[in-house]
């Protein structure tokens, strides 16, 4: 739908390989990411559920809450309305939403399951903004590995989105370190078969 990403380097560098069917390989440093403009097809919606699912290869897993972030569309320190993903400290996926303001924040942490480097994974995050359950869910691959209630009532989600960075705070100091491969984001119902079906068809490109 024309959401076409523009390569920052920042203060590192952005790579373009062919493996793989092609591939973006991020060093980590200062506002390296790769950023695509608000629309409402990337924003989060109290009405239709959004879904946000990418091939990843991390050469470095978390050190802190939130580090290597793979994926932002929040910014601030207080956090305001958005969501971002990222490796934690554990080496665990997590995730999290931010509604109402700012004022409501939901968590998923990817328990029992770690990511490690040299590795690529698919990972997938589902949500719509709603106090229903199970309206917020995190996949790597085809496991669900948490679910939670979407967030609040209400969400002005406006920020752009960024692949490999947070916008600003802290966390805009920890960013992702490694490959990205594919990137999708699907508007409407999105279920955990619809998850199995994206990885067996991209699989093979990532050695699975």
């Amino acid at each position: 739908n024309n959401n076409d990403g523009t390569l920052n380097a920042g203060s590192g560098t952005i790579t373009y390989g062919t493996t793989n069917g092609g591939e973006f390989t991020l060093n980590g440093q200062t506002n390296t990411r790769i950023q695509f403009a608000d629309t409402d097809d990337l924003s989060l919606s109290t009405t239709t559920t959004k879904t946000y699912s990418i091939w990843i290869n991390a050469s470095r897993v978390g050190f802190v809450s939130f580090s290597d972030t793979i994926m932002s569309k929040q910014s601030g320190n207080p956090q305001g309305d958005g969501f971002c993903m990222g490796i934690n400290a554990s080496n665990q996926l997590g995730a999290r939403v931010t509604s109402d303001g700012g004022s409501t924040n939901k968590y998923i942490s990817g328990i029992g399951a770690t990511i490690s480097t040299g590795t690529w994974y698919m990972i997938t995050l589902i949500v719509k903004v709603s106090p229903d359950p199970d309206t917020f869910k995190l996949f790597i691959n085809t496991t669900e590995v948490g679910s939670t209630s979407g967030g609040g009532s209400s969400v002005n989600d406006t920020n752009d989105l960024y692949l490999g960075n947070y916008h600003t705070g802290l966390q805009n100091a920890t960013p992702f370190e490694g490959k990205i491969g594919e990137f999708y984001v699907y508007e409407g119902d999105f279920t955990s078969s619809d998850v199995t079906t994206l990885f067996n068809n991209t699989k093979t490109r990532f050695g699975y």
